[in-house]
């Protein structure tokens, strides 16, 4: 058997759409400067994830440790992939 990861993220570690809109995370301007201002659409069902957030703005979230992943072997390209990050 091949060893792989199913990479989960944590509590809003998810980058989450609505009709094609990223909703969350919010924008360098919503975060620094004003209110997040799309709450009411994160409340909205047809909310879904897209992918973890793997940057915001210029900090790494999840980016590092998916790379680390891959440095270890696992990917999540290629014909047979080993790295499955979740949304």
């Amino acid at each position: 058997m091949t060893p792989c990861v199913v990479f989960v993220p944590g509590t809003l570690g998810s980058v989450l759409e609505l009709n094609g809109e990223v909703i969350w995370p919010g924008s360098v301007l919503n975060t620094f400067i004003t209110r997040y201002d799309k709450m009411d659409k994160l409340l909205d069902p047809a909310v879904r994830p897209k992918d973890n957030i793997r940057k915001v703005f210029v900090f790494g979230q999840y980016q590092s440790i998916l790379d680390d992943l891959e440095r270890l072997g696992f990917h999540e390209a290629g014909a047979a992939p080993t790295l499955f990050p979740c949304a």
